[in-house]
């Protein structure tokens, strides 16, 4: 496990930190969570992430009824391929707005190009259907791509489903990916977490009790603990090379602690690295943080690697 004291922060952070606490404070005042809201403010927040620079190539296509956009760096590596799962609590986000400043870094970053994955959402579309979705894309990225050449990245609740979507490809018996990366993965739709009461006053993007809203918009039929909704409750063994990325300060910090610990004891490949002072799922500012862009660049090397790795294993 990494653990990085970083007594010296950019300004940029603190006044970014600053400018989310409005946003958490706009959350916290709205105990009564409702699909329009989160749409509402999705659109008003995807104003001001900048576009996908000229240089890479994007476009959207439909995979059996699948949204995905696919993200093409001009020097990708044409054998190797990153399934994406974006955050947003399973009833917000999409690649083409959100996330799309970060998904392309994580191209670059890697070599590779990027099949993300605008899956259905809550309350219109629960469990399964985001995972259904994700393992459709999945299965069309076996018919064109080795396995070990498909590496499997996702923050937030696309973390969680990330691991899920793998722990469902290990009981079907199903070729598995050559490495998965998470940063800031939601693990645990129970929210059972110790950090989620103890980050209270540090976290400044996501309060508790929307959380655990969101969780029941997904869920809504079946049990929280579902280790296909909650991978934390999940056997491990024989899972993946995984890399676990997340922040000190905020509240689901214990999902990743946990599932590192699961992980490492199922022996796992598994690293752990907590930073300090960054915001959930803080890769997505990189516009703004040289945090940022110094976690991607990680999260590039790490799949990189273990992708080499791969290659190395199939020529021996």
């Amino acid at each position: 496990m990494f653990s990085r004291d970083r007594k010296e922060i950019s300004v940029r952070l603190r006044i970014l930190n600053r400018a989310l606490r409005l946003n958490l404070e706009y959350w916290q005042n709205h105990k009564d969570i409702s699909p329009e809201l989160f749409f509402e403010r999705e659109q008003s927040i995807s104003h001001w992430i900048p576009r996908i620079p000229s240089h890479i190539h994007a476009k959207m296509t439909s995979i059996e009824g699948v949204c995905v956009q696919q993200i093409i760096p001009a020097d990708t590596i044409n054998d190797r391929v990153l399934l994406y799962l974006h955050g947003g609590g399973y009833v917000a986000g999409s690649p083409d707005s959100t996330h799309r400043d970060y998904i392309w870094r994580i191209a670059e970053a890697a070599k590779s190009q990027v099949w993300a994955v605008n899956y259905r959402k809550a309350p219109e579309h629960p469990f399964p259907a985001a995972l259904d979705d994700a393992h459709i894309v999945y299965e069309r990225l076996l018919k064109q791509y080795a396995p070990g050449n498909i590496a499997i990245v996702g923050d937030s609740a696309g973390g969680g489903l990330a691991l899920s979507l793998v722990l469902k490809l290990k009981d079907e018996g199903a070729p598995l990916p050559a490495a998965i990366s998470v940063v800031s993965p939601w693990t645990d739709l129970t929210c059972s977490g110790k950090s989620l009461i103890e980050n209270g006053d540090t976290e400044v993007m996501v309060p508790e009790h929307l959380l655990l809203a969101v969780a029941k918009l997904y869920a809504k039929d079946y049990p929280l603990n579902n280790p296909y909704l909650s991978p934390l409750f999940a056997e491990f063994h024989d899972f993946p090379p995984t890399q676990i990325l997340v922040s000190e300060a905020e509240i689901l910090l214990d999902d990743s602690r946990r599932l590192f610990k699961k992980m490492a004891e199922a022996q796992v490949q598994v690293e752990l690295t907590v930073e300090e002072n960054l915001p959930h799922v803080w890769p997505v500012f990189a516009r703004l943080l040289p945090e940022s862009r110094k976690t991607i660049a990680e999260i590039g090397a790490f799949l990189s690697r273990h992708f080499d790795q791969s290659k190395q294993t199939v020529s021996s």
